[in-house]
C-alpha cells in the first residue's frame, strides 16, 4: 500500500514556501501558472496538499488545487499554530511554516477540502429544501388560520412543529457548511449566527 505523500504550502501575498517531504524545500510565485505547474507536478505524484486559510491569499493555489483534482487540505490556522506548539517548534509570535503544515498532514491527516463547486453546489442543495420546507410551513400555517375543527388543526400544529424543525436542521447544515468554507459566502463575518440563518441567499 502506497503511503501519501504531504506536502506543506505556506501561502504569503507574493509566494508559495513548499516543503515535500521528498524533494525538500523551494519557494513559487504566488500567480496562476506557478501555481498550475506546481499542482500538476503534485497531481503527477497523488500528493496530499496542506496549507492554511489564509485570507485570500491562497485563491490561486486553491484553484490550481482544484484544476488539477489534487486533494489539499486547508486548515485553520489557529489548528495549525495550535499543532506547532504541541511540537515544541514555534513561539507565540512565529509564522507556521510548510515543514510543520505538512507534518501536520502526517500526523493529524486533517480532513481533505471539498472543492468549492462541489461545497456551492451542496449548499444551493441545501438552500432549496429550506425554501420548500418554508413554502410548505407557509401553507400549512393558512390551513390553520381557515380551520375550525378541532382535530384538524390540532394535526396541522403538529405538522408545523415538525415543519420547524426540519427547517432549523436546514439550517444548522447550511450553518456548517458556511463554517467549513467561508467563501460559500459573500459576507466578510465567516461563522457567525448572521451566515447561518441566511446563507441560503448567497447560492443566488
Amino acid at each position: 500500500m502506497m503511503q501519501d505523500i504531504f506536502v506543506g504550502v505556506d501561502v504569503a501575498k507574493d509566494w508559495l514556501d513548499v516543503h515535500h517531504a521528498l524533494s525538500g524545500a523551494r519557494r513559487i510565485a504566488n500567480t496562476t501558472a506557478a501555481a498550475r505547474s506546481f499542482a500538476a507536478a503534485c497531481a503527477k505524484q497523488g500528493a496530499w496538499v496542506i496549507f492554511e486559510a489564509s485570507g485570500g491569499y491562497d485563491r490561486v493555489l486553491r484553484d490550481a488545487l482544484e484544476t488539477c483534482n489534487v486533494r489539499f487540505s486547508r486548515v485553520n490556522p489557529r489548528q495549525a499554530r495550535d499543532f506547532a506548539r504541541a511540537m515544541g517548534v514555534i513561539g507565540k509570535t512565529d509564522r507556521v511554516d510548510a515543514r510543520i503544515l505538512a507534518e501536520l498532514g502526517i500526523r493529524l491527516r486533517p480532513a481533505t477540502t471539498q472543492p468549492l463547486a462541489a461545497a456551492r453546489r451542496a449548499l444551493q442543495a441545501q438552500a432549496t429544501r429550506r425554501r420548500q420546507l418554508v413554502e410548505i410551513r407557509k401553507q400549512e400555517a393558512t390551513r390553520l388560520q381557515q380551520t375550525a375543527d378541532r382535530q384538524a388543526r390540532a394535526d396541522i400544529v403538529s405538522l408545523i412543529a415538525v415543519l420547524d424543525r426540519r427547517i432549523a436542521k436546514v439550517e444548522a447544515q447550511i450553518g456548517d457548511l458556511i463554517k467549513a468554507d467561508p467563501e460559500l459566502c459573500p459576507w466578510d463575518c465567516p461563522g457567525s449566527v448572521v451566515l447561518a440563518r441566511f446563507a441560503w441567499m448567497a447560492v443566488d
